[in-house]
């Protein structure tokens, strides 16, 4: 009786939360101001922290958030820090400019920088570390997925009935939306990937499959 309680609330809470629930999308690319070149390894920062990600090797981005994305940061080594405004742009491409740093004291070594080696070579390898060019290869991953919604009082009800104040179920909801996420599953897993078309996929643990009480 338990499970079959939990699982027709999480039906109800699902059938719910669909209307309300909104992904907000960002993607462009990250290129050198001047050289017109991608550049890799960008780190890219939501809403002054929100959340974040960093270009691929191709200097790509793309940013899945579950609010309004407002703002963009991005930052680089050796290139002046830049945030931009997204308002509702899906497509958002940046030039980043190399920034001069004024030093009181130079110290010349001989050699490149390990660091400016390490994504010359990476940028140079792109092609062949690309997955689908590689015939075999495995990885340990940690899946987290979440489903939430957005309170009600951060929705756009202009074309819509909005519910009284004093409704109880508007109040219940809201208030749950301000503290939790409605539905959390966690898992480990090995995957394995031998050749074209032969692959595998192993559950190593999955530490539990939590749901939002009303």
């Amino acid at each position: 009786m338990p499970t079959l309680r939990l699982l027709l609330l999480l039906q109800l809470l699902l059938c719910t939360v669909t209307s309300l629930a909104q992904v907000y999308n960002v993607q462009g690319t990250v290129r050198d101001a001047n050289t017109r070149e991608r550049l890799p390894f960008v780190s890219i920062v939501v809403n002054g922290g929100e959340t974040g990600t960093t270009s691929n090797l191709d200097g790509q981005y793309q940013l899945r958030h579950n609010r309004p994305i407002t703002s963009l940061r991005f930052s680089y080594v050796g290139y002046t820090p830049q945030t931009a405004p997204v308002d509702s742009l899906s497509q958002l491409d940046i030039l980043l400019r190399p920034s001069a740093a004024q030093l009181r004291e130079v110290v010349i070594r001989s050699g490149i920088n390990p660091a400016h080696r390490i994504i010359q070579l990476a940028n140079q390898n792109r092609d062949r570390h690309r997955l689908e060019n590689i015939p075999a290869y495995t990885y340990r991953t940690y899946n987290k997925f979440i489903l939430t919604a957005n309170a009600p009082d951060d929705l756009d009800l202009r074309d819509t009935l909005r519910l009284a104040e004093q409704d109880s179920s508007f109040l219940r909801m809201r208030n749950l939306l301000t503290r939790q996420h409605l539905f959390l599953m966690e898992s480990i897993t090995d995957y394995a990937q031998l050749g074209k078309n032969l692959s595998k996929e192993t559950i190593l643990a999955t530490p539990g499959v939590r749901a939002a009480a009303a």
